[in-house]
């Protein structure tokens, strides 16, 4: 059982999915600190009850009236279900983010965010506007006239909604249904880009990068993935990236290059303003968690 004091000020809320690592090593971490904390987890056989008054301006969660100096929020991607478990994580994640527009002295990453989505398209446009290098990138469903332009060879796809692994294009075409050449919904296709991934996050102007070798083009997708601390990123990658996030208003991200074998050279490829750190973590020894503690707290 998790030890929560609601009624004190400086509890942190913790929300998102009970299945999430993410939410769960914060949480852990949060406590091993001695941070006050107040976990809000949702699963299959995890409903915590949760009534915010607006007349009151009281929110209450499992019946009693919370104080709280700061939130971590992440929407439940990692739920067993259909459209019913995506509404309720889409409902919860709405919730919480209208309680903290309307409330803005709580600490919270990316509040000028709040109300936003990232469009991967767009964040690439800023990202080739303030200097990153990006891959020569058409947005298409006319798989047709890519075939005709000799394009769907050495060609990565991409969802341009997010949520989908990259794939080969060519994997892709044996599997996709098409009228006429044409496909029901518009894709990202990329030149298919040799080299490792690298992994920057940058949490309340503190930097960390990551190399990833994977055996897949996804490297999300890999079991047989290596992932070690970037020795060093350039003044000039962090000065592009700096530029990238005040234009979008973020102060919590994590951005995705690819490196160039022989040059080292980066190209971007994606930006992700609410990023799984778990993982990376891990193998930067908990310098990620102490940054987005440190915001949390207010630097105590």
């Amino acid at each position: 059982q998790l030890k929560t004091i609601v009624k004190k000020r400086g509890a942190v809320l913790v929300a998102g999915g009970v299945r999430d690592p993410n939410v769960n090593a914060l949480v852990d971490a949060a406590l091993a600190r001695g941070m006050e904390v107040l976990p809000l987890l949702l699963g299959e056989d995890r409903q915590p009850s949760l009534t915010w008054d607006l007349s009151a301006d009281e929110l209450c969660i499992n019946g009693e009236p919370v104080n709280i100096d700061s939130v971590f929020i992440r929407r439940d991607v990692f739920h067993q279900g259909g459209p019913d478990a995506d509404y309720r994580a889409l409902a919860w994640f709405s919730v919480l983010q209208g309680w903290l527009a309307a409330c803005p002295q709580v600490r919270v990453l990316n509040r000028p965010y709040l109300q936003k989505n990232t469009n991967k398209l767009h964040a690439l446009r800023l990202a080739q506007s303030v200097g990153f290098k990006i891959p020569p990138t058409v947005v298409t469903n006319d798989i047709g006239l890519l075939q005709t332009r000799g394009k769907t060879e050495a060609s990565v796809a991409k969802p341009v909604t997010g949520g989908g692994y990259c794939k080969s294009l060519d994997e892709l075409l044996t599997d996709l249904e098409l009228r006429n050449g044409v496909a029901a919904t518009p894709a990202i296709v990329q030149r298919k880009l040799g080299g490792s991934d690298v992994r920057i996050y940058s949490v309340n102007n503190n930097y960390v990068g990551f190399q990833v070798w994977a055996d897949k083009i996804d490297y999300r997708e890999s079991r047989h993935r290596h992932i070690e601390l970037l020795p060093h990123i350039s003044e000039k990658v962090i000065r592009r990236l700096q530029c990238l996030m005040e234009v979008m208003e973020l102060d919590w991200c994590a951005a995705d290059f690819k490196a160039d074998s022989e040059s080292e050279d980066l190209t971007f490829l994606e930006i992700n303003s609410n990023p799984m750190f778990s993982v990376f973590d891990r193998v930067a020894q908990g310098v990620i968690m102490k940054a987005v503690l440190d915001f949390l707290s207010g630097g105590r």
